[in-house]
């Protein structure tokens, strides 16, 4: 999948599912919409089960999180 595609993908479940209207490919997520740890775990959810992406322990960390951009750079790297 291409990375464009991916983002597009993400920017619409900011949307649709967090009423994130503004949100764009270098919004700050842990800033600005990722305020709990419930947030956290749907999103990566969201992200395992649209892209087939799994996490290592590693992987979750802030940079991971930081925009919609490094989640969609991430995804692709993952994509199986």
């Amino acid at each position: 999948m291409k990375q464009d595609e991916v983002m597009q993908r993400l920017l619409t479940f900011f949307r649709e599912e967090w009423q994130a209207g503004d949100v764009s490919a270098e919004t700050e997520l842990l800033r600005e919409l990722i305020t709990d740890s419930l947030r956290l775990v749907t999103l990566a959810l969201f992200m395992e089960q649209s892209f087939g992406v799994r996490f290592a322990p590693t992987d979750m960390n802030p940079d991971l999180f930081h925009s919609p951009a490094s989640l969609a750079r991430f995804i692709v790297e993952k994509s199986p």
